[in-house]
């Protein structure tokens, strides 16, 4: 235990903890043992802890990670040094004085987070006697005296709430699942100044001392709140700090309106605010000093139960966990009648004389709050709603992902190009360069590219035990290196972004040019026992968790979230699970959207009566969204049992480099044998709400199932997330995986790479039998037509013709150049020589294809 002398009483003891744990031999169970020992029985309140290492190991990285074991050893010092997330990075956020800010605007729905705004995120749950109501700003957290606990801290993010903490009525208990002690604003009573102040509505007048804030560990003494019988002030019992304050004069509190209320103690003194005036602060007394319980962060955030059971009463589990009370003390007594908003602790005195009431601590609602976003693209052509003809196509791109602009055709077909050549990625290590193997149970892989390289972002997923995320570079999309980034103070692995924050993330590169330069990256999150989140990040490297979470929701997969520049919103889609109650098609995994200009504040979405949960403490994803790709039922067996194609991971983003193209590439199951595989289809879309995926033709998919690994056949094929292009190519990723892999059975997986001509993922295509289409009347801008078409072994033939069909003269298929033997994304078309299609610019006309063993992937009307 390290003391400061300015700080601790008995500032003589100095026991040299890594030194002693050293004579332990090392064992996991001595380790905690000697840690709860020294800590608790020797740490001096107010003064640091140093935890001893632990012994376990994590033999499941793979070889994507570096070498070695993290180094766990932790030194809090006294007054702490954690500054919390950089002012710099992070503008619009709360500061870096600010330990807990609970602002209560996170989406109301049972069990939801109360996310902390401050960056320690210590989060709590909202509780079945919680409510969210109107605030001061945004919502507000209501209290009244009813049955049932308001809200509580919030555990570990981890998969301890899982099922087998199940209730009687059979809803998770992991709601009182085991919690770490909240050790930066703990140190923050003990350790000198600090400013405590909230937004307070009483409803009524309290007849005693009620309870606003109670916290500490099980019911023993810690910070307690309270506001005075008669609600003319308040009374500050912090027995981490030793002291007891009494503040009188606050006469208007009970008026039944909004008051801003701060109590500061600075220079070791005590002054209080209510509306920015001061108050009388009338007696301040001693109390015996309580120890700050030890930090104890688990070795295993999925599986380390600390005791804690399904056979556990809740009465037992509340006295084995450091908790956490607002509008009522930690025994559920002393009850408020009234609302409470944006509170804030900060380790600083916020101020030292009366002072104009602050605005908003929430970047959403200040005079500087983001505006709701606005389109910067081109209006969508064909949705939603009925397409409007002519279209208006002028010399924008238009792919043949579907028949949008086909108004006839025969015996010509929307085709997928398959993807079958795969390249396998490698990884430099210190042996040299070798197969990329992905390490165990890291599902969550997403590809963007930055600053001419190409960046991988894999996560262990949310059930994970240890929580890493990981990052990658590669030069030329093959070779990938392990990145030196040091962010994580005592790890031994360089290229570690996160660690114990367990996540079904991708991470993706901002194209929203209304994006500020704190938000130039994004990842989108499934954050384990918390909810659904967006980060941000101004350099891929730094990360910021937003406010309040996009969705009150678990999921069993990850959540996929892209800006679409033509409507001004931003997508999310999620899996629905396999057993999930559905009203929205066949049950079976499924895709489900959410759409929203605003996705700073939480996310709109579809309050069900009776939500379902699963093994987590809040809902799990069901009809909450809208389904946009369905199950498909292939063979009807009795009762539940039938045969369905379910979609695993939707994978839906919007293509950069065309307008009006949308594209998806699931995960789907299919039956092979009565055997269940999985491959990649693809999926397209026109406005990013309606959907089309291209089922597999004889297991012909967008990526087959090819080739071995280790000499074991391939059996699934599964698209990573993110296009990255280079020059006339797009390059997709996939992992494929032999029998087991995907369910951490026995089984093999590697990465590869499979490449693109640009704009080819579907064609226009009559194959060997000739067929024409003919589109809907458009108006163009232009003066040449480029056509991106492969009739290397067929003819491509174009005509215009006039909005009633006519053939136009000089343009008429007969005068058209064939395009034969031909292989080129960008061919010129021509009528006897003439490019020049300018004369018919600016008045409806249509074209007319006819293909004979020819495929024509895109078209464009060049200036």
């Amino acid at each position: 235990v390290v003391c400061s002398p300015t700080q601790c009483a008995r500032s003589q003891l100095n026991v040299t903890v890594p030194a002693l744990a050293m004579k332990l031999n090392g064992t996991t169970a001595r380790v905690v043992i000697f840690r709860l020992l020294v800590v608790t029985l020797l740490a001096p309140a107010g003064c640091s802890n140093t935890i001893p290492p632990s012994d376990s190991t994590d033999s499941s990285v793979g070889n994507d990670t570096g070498l070695g074991e993290d180094a766990p050893i932790d030194t809090v010092v006294c007054p702490p040094e954690y500054d919390g997330p950089s002012a710099e990075l992070f503008p619009s956020f709360s500061d870096e004085h600010t330990v807990v800010l609970w602002l209560f605007d996170d989406p109301e729905y049972p069990n939801a987070t109360l996310g902390d705004a401050g960056g320690n995120e210590y989060d709590l749950r909202l509780m079945d006697g919680g409510d969210l109501a109107s605030g001061v700003f945004g919502t507000a957290l209501l209290f009244a005296p009813r049955s049932g606990y308001e809200m509580s801290f919030a555990g570990w993010q981890g998969a301890i709430s899982n099922e087998q903490m199940r209730e009687e009525d059979g809803l998770p208990s992991g709601l009182w699942g085991p919690t770490v002690a909240p050790r930066n604003l703990l140190h923050t009573w003990a350790c000198g100044e600090w400013t405590l102040e909230f937004h307070l509505r009483l409803a009524s007048v309290p007849a005693e001392d009620t309870a606003l804030l109670d916290m500490g560990d099980s019911y023993a003494p810690g910070f307690t709140l309270y506001v005075t019988s008669g609600g003319t002030g308040f009374r500050v019992q912090n027995y981490y700090g030793a002291e007891q304050v009494v503040i009188t004069g606050a006469s208007g509190l009970s008026d039944g309106a909004w008051h801003h209320v701060a109590v500061v103690r600075a220079g070791g003194q005590n002054t209080a605010y209510v509306d920015g005036e001061l108050l009388t602060v009338t007696s301040v007394d001693s109390l015996p000093q309580e120890p700050i319980p030890p930090y104890l962060p688990p070795d295993d955030v999925a599986n380390e139960k600390r005791g804690f059971t399904a056979e556990s009463p809740l009465e037992w589990r509340r006295q084995h966990r450091f908790n956490i009370s607002l509008g009522e003390d930690r025994r559920k007594s002393k009850e408020l009648d009234g609302s409470l908003d944006e509170l804030r602790i900060s380790k600083v005195a916020r101020y030292v004389s009366s002072f104009v009431v602050p605005d908003t601590f929430s970047r959403n609602y200040g005079s500087f709050a983001p505006k709701p976003e606005q389109p910067s693209g081109p209006p969508l052509l064909f949705g939603p709603g009925a397409t409007q003809i002519p279209i208006q196509l002028g010399s924008r791109k238009h792919m043949f992902i579907d028949t949008a602009i086909v108004d006839s055709r025969n015996r010509v077909k929307i085709t997928v190009n398959t993807l079958d050549a795969p390249e396998r990625l490698q990884i430099y290590t210190a042996s040299g360069l070798t197969e990329f193997i992905p390490g165990a149970r890291r599902w969550r892989e997403s590809f963007y590219d930055h600053d001419g390289k190409v960046m991988l972002f894999i996560s262990d997923g949310y059930s994970s035990s240890e929580g890493r995320s990981y990052l990658f570079e590669s030069a030329d999309g093959v070779n990938f290196s392990v990145p030196e980034l040091g962010l994580i103070e005592n790890s031994t692995y360089p290229n570690l972004l996160f660690d114990k924050k367990p996540m079904g993330s991708i991470v993706f590169k901002e194209e929203n040019p209304n994006a500020g330069p704190e938000e130039f990256f994004k990842m989108s999150s499934w954050t384990s026992n918390r909810g659904i989140y967006l980060y941000h990040s101004p350099d891929g490297l730094h990360w910021r968790r937003n406010e309040v979470a996009m969705l009150p929701l678990s999921v069993g997969g990850d959540s996929q979230v892209f800006w679409d520049d033509q409507r001004g919103v931003y997508f999310n889609q999620m899996k629905r699970s396999s057993d999930a109650p559905t009203e929205q098609g066949p049950q079976g995994r499924a895709a489900v959207m959410f759409m929203t200009n605003e996705p700073f504040k939480a996310w709109p979405f579809e309050r069900l009566d009776e939500p379902y949960f699963e093994a987590w403490p809040f809902p799990l994803l069901s009809d909450e969204g809208v389904t946009v790709l369905q199950p498909r039922v292939i063979v009807n067996l009795p009762g539940d049992l039938d045969l369905v194609e379910e979609v695993f991971r939707p994978q839906a983003m919007k293509y950069s480099w065309a307008p009006d193209v949308y594209l998806a590439l699931p995960h789907r199951s299919f039956f092979q044998w009565f055997s269940r595989r999985i491959a990649t289809e693809l999926a397209v879309s026109r406005d990013g709400e309606h959907w089309t995926d291209y089922r597999h033709r004889k297991h012909r998919w967008y990526m087959p199932l090819v080739g071995q690994i280790e000499g074991e056949t391939v059996t699934e094929a599964l698209s990573l997330y993110g296009l990255i292009r280079r020059g006339d190519e797009i390059w997709v990723y996939v992992e494929y995986t032999t029998i087991g892999a995907s369910s951490e059975k026995d089984g093999r997986r590697r990465y590869a790479r499979l490449r693109h001509p640009l704009d080819r993922f579907a064609a226009l295509n009559a194959g060997r039998k000739p067929g024409w289409a003919v589109t809907h009347p458009f108006v163009f801008d232009g003066e040449l037509l480029e056509l991106n078409v492969n009739a290397s072994h067929g003819t491509a033939r174009v005509a215009i013709l006039d909005e009633d069909e006519t053939p136009l003269p000089g343009y008429t298929i007969d005068e058209f150049d064939a395009i034969d033997g031909v292989n080129d994304l960008r061919v010129q078309a021509s009528w006897g020589g003439n490019t020049d299609v300018n004369p018919l610019s600016g008045r409806p006309v249509r074209l007319r294809f006819e293909l004979d063993n020819a495929k024509i992937y895109a078209m464009q009307f060049v200036p």
